[in-house]
């Protein structure tokens, strides 16, 4: 009996490690190990600031052909981002936002705008200077968004 009870306890201890390894695994495979936030299509190209948070969607209207189906068209696009400075001191940035289509041509810009960002500070609301919006003919084109900043 005591050599029973010994193994139910061995058996349960080596359970308990298992699911304790499993569960320290997880999310693991989705995060990586990168430590820059990744930000479907939305790509920054600047060495002063770094997204913090940023978003981008699609205003979609349902369409209708000729033969009476339906279809979604897009008919705007909106960016939202939060810059965070990398530079040790107050900096005065000026930047654009670009929207480019798949085949990398682009199709309407915004800017420059400027802000004025403290010693490693991140933004914390959204402002008019944080959103920007293509609602044009070519709307419907948008693949991604390019956000180009520097310092001025």
């Amino acid at each position: 009996m005591i050599g029973c009870g010994w193994m139910n306890k061995k058996n349960m201890l080596l359970i308990i490690i298992i699911i304790l390894s499993n569960l320290s695994l997880c999310g693991c495979m989705d995060q990586g190990l990168t430590t820059e936030p990744a930000f479907e299509k939305i790509i920054i190209e600047s060495d002063v600031v770094e997204l913090s948070i940023a978003n981008i969607s699609f205003t979609r209207e349902e369409m209708y052909t000729d033969a009476g189906e339906s279809y979604f068209y897009t008919t705007a696009v909106e960016v939202k981002y939060l810059f965070h400075n990398l530079l040790d001191r107050r900096a005065n940035i000026s930047f654009f936002v670009e929207f480019y289509n798949s085949y990398n041509e682009k199709l309407f810009s915004i800017g420059p705008r400027s802000i004025l960002l403290t010693a490693d500070y991140t933004e914390k609301a959204f402002t008019n200077v944080n959103e920007a919006r293509y609602d044009g003919d070519r709307a419907s084109e948008v693949d991604y968004v390019k956000i180009i900043a520097f310092e001025f």
